[in-house]
C-alpha cells in the first residue's frame, strides 16, 4: 500500500501504531501533531497519503484543501486492484459533538458508561462495538510488560541526548 502511493510521487506519513511494516515503509511516522504539522508545513502542490484514522484524515484533507496540498488517506488506493483496508477506530469514530455533548452529559451526572471506560488490553470490535476483556491477571501482566517497553523506549530516548 506505502509503494504504492510512493510509486507516484506521493508522500507517505502514518501514526506510529500503524502495522510496523507500513511504519517502516512510510517516508515518515509520528504522533497525531506530527501528521497535522506535516500537512501544514508542507508546501502547496505536495500531494500526502496519511495512514491513520479515517476522520482525522478528512479533516486534514479539507484544510489542506485550501493549501493547494493533496491530502489523501493511504488505504484509499483509487485502484480495484486493491481492496481498501480502511483505518477505523472506535474510540475515535465517537468524537464528534453529539457523542461529547451526551458523554458530558452522563458525566456531569456521576454516570459514566461502562462502554466508554476501556482498560488495558480491551478489544473493541470497530463494526459491532462490542468489547473483549481480559481477566485481572491478564491485565496486570500486560500492564507489567507494556510499562516495561515505555520506561526502555523512555530509556533510549533519553540516551540519544
Amino acid at each position: 500500500m506505502v509503494r504504492w502511493w510512493q510509486e507516484r510521487d506521493w508522500r507517505v506519513i502514518v501514526h506510529p501504531e500503524s502495522r510496523v511494516e507500513v511504519v517502516q515503509a512510510a517516508d515518515g511516522s509520528g504522533s497525531t501533531k506530527y501528521l497535522w504539522d506535516q500537512k501544514l508545513q508542507a508546501p502547496q502542490g505536495s500531494r500526502l497519503a496519511i495512514g491513520t484514522e479515517g476522520h482525522f484524515v478528512r479533516n486534514a484533507r479539507d484544510v489542506a484543501r485550501s493549501r493547494g496540498v493533496q491530502v489523501m488517506h493511504l488505504a484509499d488506493i483509487p485502484d480495484a486492484g486493491f481492496e481498501t483496508a480502511g483505518c477505523g477506530c472506535a474510540t475515535m469514530s465517537r468524537n464528534d459533538p453529539p457523542h461529547l455533548a451526551g458523554i458530558l452529559d452522563l458525566l456531569r451526572k456521576g454516570c459514566a458508561p461502562d462502554l466508554n471506560r476501556v482498560l488495558p488490553g480491551d478489544a473493541v470490535n470497530e463494526t459491532t462495538g462490542s468489547r473483549d476483556r481480559l481477566d485481572e491477571k491478564e491485565r496486570l501482566e500486560l500492564t507489567r510488560d507494556a510499562r516495561c517497553a515505555l520506561e526502555r523506549m523512555i530509556a533510549v530516548v533519553e540516551n540519544q541526548g
